[in-house]
């Protein structure tokens, strides 16, 4: 069973979107923070990447969670 996505949550952009992302920042397989969720149906995953020093919203089908 997948479980959804929760704030706080440790997650890595593993399957990017070139249809809402032609342009991205944020390399494959990066690992980040969960630190916001929005309602929005196509971008509503906020992440931080504190290594990178950046964030992006994704989303969730762009992200695995990791344990």
């Amino acid at each position: 069973m997948i479980e959804a996505l929760e704030v706080g949550d440790k997650v890595k952009f593993s399957n990017p979107d070139s249809e809402t992302k032609p342009d991205a920042h944020i390399p494959v397989g990066s690992i980040g923070i969960l630190t916001m969720k929005d309602s929005d149906e196509h971008l509503n995953h906020f992440v931080t990447f504190n290594d990178l020093g950046l964030s992006e919203w994704f989303k969730e089908s762009e992200l695995e969670l990791m344990e």
